[in-house]
């Protein structure tokens, strides 16, 4: 009798376990289920392709801020040039307007011995100009600044008593070469030049190019007084000169750190300091 009951009570929950089991449905993945994650992706590649493009944007803005900023002190630095020229020019032709009156007033006076007189002091401090074959040189130079700045200091370095040489057998070219650069450099090494001869007993300036497929070079050599010390030669307040000098060198080593492509050589040789600026291309 409870085996029988047992059976009955197994055939009354068996349409319940079948019931639960055809109730089971799979989970599928729907098309509605992809779109959220899909999206999110959207907007992480949206977003990222902004910030690259904000980026390349900010970027090429501070290139173009630093390239005016790189014009605007290279103007400032030719104006200043171009004023200490116009102030030298201004001097001279002051200087010649009053020897024209004085003259004006010997001639008209006939007061000729003291003319003569006069005459004679004018050749002695106006006579000794730049030499022809200098000038002649300095139109071999393929660059109007450079030239500019080389006839300036020569004729500052003649009219002190200096005996000047300057040889350039062809025509020199400076490409690929930013011209303040340039022109700072040769600037210093010329003013150095002209100061250490003015001081010595041979009072000597040499200054030779040369150029070619592959480089040009400048060489600056001049008589001193003093040796250098060439070891602290391009040391910031090192000078021959005396106290709150030696700038000068120091800037250009400066600037020569910033250009690889040129190159500075010193040397001292027959009581002369030689200075080569090499610039590779």
């Amino acid at each position: 009798m409870l085996e029988l009951e047992l059976i009955h009570s197994m055939f009354q929950l068996l349409p319940q376990s079948i019931k639960l089991q055809s109730s089971y449905k799979p989970v599928r993945l729907t098309t509605e289920g992809l779109l959220l994650p899909l999206c999110s992706l959207a907007g992480l590649l949206f977003l990222t392709v902004s910030m690259i493009y904000l980026y390349a944007a900010l970027n090429k803005r501070k290139k173009l801020l630093e390239l005016q900023n790189k014009q605007y002190e290279q103007l400032i630095e030719y104006t200043v040039i171009i004023e200490n020229l116009y102030e030298d020019i201004r001097n001279q032709k002051h200087d010649f307007l009053n020897i024209l009156f004085s003259i004006k007033g010997y001639v008209e006076s006939g007061q000729w011995e003291e003319f003569s007189s006069l005459y004679r002091s004018i050749l002695d401090e106006y006579g000794e100009t730049t030499p022809e074959n200098v000038l002649f040189s300095l139109n071999r130079i393929q660059h109007p600044g450079l030239k500019g700045i080389l006839g300036y200091k020569l004729n500052r370095a003649v009219s002190l008593g200096i005996n000047v040489h300057l040889n350039i057998f062809t025509s020199i070219e400076f490409r690929d070469v930013d011209p303040l650069v340039l022109c700072k450099i040769i600037g210093v090494l010329a003013d150095n030049a002209v100061e250490a001869a003015c001081d010595s007993p041979e009072k000597e300036i040499h200054i030779a190019m040369e150029s070619d497929i592959a480089h040009a070079s400048v060489i600056i050599s001049n008589t001193y007084k003093e040796k250098p010390d060439l070891i602290q030669l391009d040391k910031r307040g090192y000078s021959t000169k005396g106290a709150k000098r030696g700038v000068g060198l120091y800037n250009v080593k400066q600037i020569l750190s910033r250009n690889p492509s040129m190159l500075l050589k010193t040397s001292l040789e027959n009581n002369m300091f030689f200075q080569e600026l090499i610039i590779t291309r």
